[in-house]
C-alpha cells in the first residue's frame, strides 16, 4: 500500500493494481501518522484534527480523537484499542497520552507531562505500540531535530499497564543519549532493537532484552553509516534491519537479516544510489520493503532467498488483507 494524492493506492504482491481508496488529507507516512491493521488503514487527518480510518467500505473519522495538537497514534493488533498523543506549545509545553477503546468508550488521559519533572520541555509523549497483553509501549520523544536522518525511531521506551495505571522504564531517557534510536518492539514485548548508544558510549545496532535490560550490540557491516527500520517476523524469531552509508552524495543501503536468535547476522539485499527506508515482514520468508532509489520512492518484495522484486512507486505505508 502506497500513499497517493489524498488516496491510498493498493497493489497486489505481483505488482498489479488492486484499486484506489479515497483518503482525504493523508500525507507522506511519518512515524505515528499512518498504520495498517487487518483490512483498515488509519491515518492522521489534519483537516479534522482526528485519526481517520479508510477501508473498502469508505472513510470515516474517529471523532473522539479530535484533540488539540494531535501528533501521533497507534492502534492495537486486534483493533480493539487506540492510543494517541497531543502536544501544545504555549508558555509551557503540555504533552498528553490518551487511551480509548476503538469505539471511543473508556477515553481518558493516561499520562501527562509535568513541569516539575526532570524531563526537558523539548521531549513529548508518543505512543509506540500495543503488546499482545494489552499494555502500551510509549516514549518520551525528542522534538525539533533535523539533518540528514534516514530512519525514524524513539528516544526512549516505557511500558504502561492500563489495568494498574503504572509505568515501567525499559529504555529510559538518558541525558547524554536522546536521539530517536529505538526502531521497534517485538509484539510479545520481550525485545526491542535500535541503533543506539550503549552504556559503554558506543553507537551500534542493539537488541535489548526488555525484562533484564541487557543489550547485545551487533557488529557493524561495511558501508554502515546509519541504521534503522528494525522489524521482527510474525513468529518473533527472525529479525531484519536496514543500514545505509549516510552520505547524501553517494548513498547506498543494505538489508541485514538474522534467521533465528542463534543465527549470525548476514546481508540479504542491497541497493545503490538509494537506501531501504522501512521493512515489514509479510510472513517468515518475505519482506515488504520501502526505499528510495534514484530519487524515487519505491516498493520491493524481498525474499529470504535474497530475490528482490520491484512492485510499485510511491511511499510505502504498510500492507493490508484485502476483503
Amino acid at each position: 500500500m502506497v500513499i497517493g494524492d489524498d488516496t491510498v493506492e493498493l497493489y497486489r504482491l505481483n505488482g498489479t493494481s488492486a484499486g484506489t481508496w479515497a483518503a482525504p488529507g493523508i500525507h507522506w507516512p511519518r512515524q505515528g501518522s499512518v498504520q495498517t491493521v487487518g483490512s483498515t488503514v488509519y491515518y492522521l487527518k489534519p483537516s479534522t484534527g482526528a485519526v481517520a480510518e479508510v477501508s473498502a467500505t469508505g472513510t470515516s473519522d474517529l471523532s473522539f480523537t479530535a484533540t488539540a495538537g494531535l501528533s501521533a497514534f497507534t492502534v492495537s493488533p486486534d483493533e480493539g484499542s487506540i492510543a494517541w498523543s497531543t502536544s501544545t506549545y504555549t508558555d509551557q509545553v503540555v504533552s498528553q497520552l490518551w487511551l480509548a477503546a476503538i469505539d471511543g468508550s473508556g477515553i481518558h488521559v493516561a499520562l501527562e507531562s509535568d513541569p516539575a519533572d526532570e524531563i526537558a520541555a523539548w521531549f513529548a509523549l508518543e505512543p509506540v505500540a500495543f503488546g499482545t497483553d494489552g499494555s502500551l509501549v510509549y516514549a518520551w520523544q525528542i522534538t525539533g531535530i533535523g539533518g540528514y536522518i534516514l530512519f525514524g525511531g524513539h528516544s526512549s521506551l516505557y511500558r504502561y499497564d492500563p489495568v494498574s495505571a503504572t509505568t515501567t522504564p525499559w529504555a529510559p531517557l538518558l541525558s547524554d543519549s536522546t536521539g530517536p534510536c529505538w526502531n521497534t518492539v517485538r509484539e510479545d514485548l520481550a525485545f526491542a532493537v535500535g541503533h543506539c548508544i550503549g552504556t559503554d558510549g558506543t553507537l551500534a545496532v542493539r537488541e535489548r532484552n526488555l525484562q533484564s535490560g541487557i543489550d547485545v550490540a551487533f557488529p557493524a557491516f561495511p558501508g554502515q553509516g546509519q541504521a534503522g527500520a528494525g522489524a521482527y517476523s510474525p513468529s518473533g524469531q527472525r529479525l531484519a534491519y536496514a543500514i545505509a552509508r549516510g552520505d547524501p552524495d553517494a548513498e547506498a543501503g543494505q538489508i541485514i537479516v538474522r534467521r533465528s536468535p542463534d543465527s549470525p547476522l548476514a546481508p540479504l539485499a542491497s541497493i545503490t544510489n538509494g537506501y531501504f527506508r522501512i521493512l515489514y515482514w509479510l510472513d517468515e520468508d518475505r519482506l515488504l520493503v520501502g526505499g528510495m532509489e534514484d530519487g524515487v520512492e519505491k516498493v520491493f518484495l524481498v525474499g529470504t532467498d535474497g530475490v528482490v522484486t520491484p512492485l510499485a512507486e510511491g511511499p510505502l505505508a504498510g500492507w493490508i488483507h484485502l476483503p
